[in-house]
């Protein structure tokens, strides 16, 4: 009788641990997606006025950047909780294949990019279809995760390539092929079998820059396998990496 009711407080514990968690992070998402506006409007209104400004301009990017960070960190915070809840889920809708591609830019990859003089190339294959269904946040959430670990982790002037296509198709459903490859510093063979693991830690890159608190690839092969495919990594040190995934979608022709 007393292990059961202990158990039933453990639980107890953990669920509030769990509810705290998610009421935390959804409290600091008000916050920060006001600090990234006023961030962006800055931005803007530097790139408008007169002057030498390149001294603000790196301030405000570097509002931008660490307001990112912070941002993808407290949606990966609920995602790890709400797998630990059972609501973590996937849903089906419409939505559009070129305007995904095109949001995920604006998340800020291309501009890091830039910032970077990296040269980020994206390759869609036209089969796949224009109009797709499946949940778009969730693959968008992925496609993004591979491409900053590939900005963070790619020295300047370096090359980032996606390239998208269609693994395989019937009439209703399509699996696509999505790889992310980049011409970094690679990653060892030890890290590679630890790096999908809850808190694991890739190779720090080579600016010394922090390398998270490794739930972006764990979170991104729960996604994906909930999605009906696979991720995994191709890499050696000193030769770049390249991380492919499949994922299960339905079509509307």
């Amino acid at each position: 009788m007393r292990v059961i009711i202990e158990k039933e407080r453990a639980e107890k514990n953990n669920r509030a641990r769990v509810d705290l968690l998610v009421r935390m992070n959804h409290e600091m998402l008000t916050p920060m997606n006001a600090i990234m506006g006023m961030a962006q409007l800055l931005q803007m209104s530097l790139s408008n006025a007169p002057g030498d400004l390149d001294d603000a301009e790196k301030h405000v990017n570097g509002i931008l950047s660490s307001s990112q960070y912070l941002l993808r960190l407290i949606y990966d915070l609920l995602d790890v909780s709400g797998k630990q809840e059972g609501s973590f889920i996937i849903t089906e809708a419409v939505f559009f294949r070129n305007e995904m591609f095109q949001n995920i830019l604006k998340r800020g990859i291309g501009r890091d990019a830039a910032r970077k003089q990296q040269k980020l190339i994206f390759n869609i294959d036209t089969a796949i279809p224009l109009q797709l269904i499946g949940d778009e946040e969730r693959l968008a959430h992925v496609i993004t995760n591979l491409l900053t670990n590939a900005v963070k982790f790619t020295p300047e002037q370096g090359e980032i390539q996606l390239n998208a296509s269609v693994h395989e198709k019937d009439e209703e459903n399509i699996t696509l092929r999505i790889e992310v490859s980049d011409n970094g510093p690679g990653i060892s063979q030890e890290k590679q079998d630890e790096i999908f693991c809850l808190f694991a830690q890739g190779e720090e890159d080579c600016m010394g820059e922090q390398t998270g608190i490794g739930l972006g690839l764990p979170i991104s092969k729960r996604i994906i396998e909930m999605m009906g495919g696979k991720i995994w990594v191709d890499s050696k040190l000193g030769d770049g990496s390249k991380f492919t995934f499949t994922c299960c979608l339905k079509y509307k022709n």
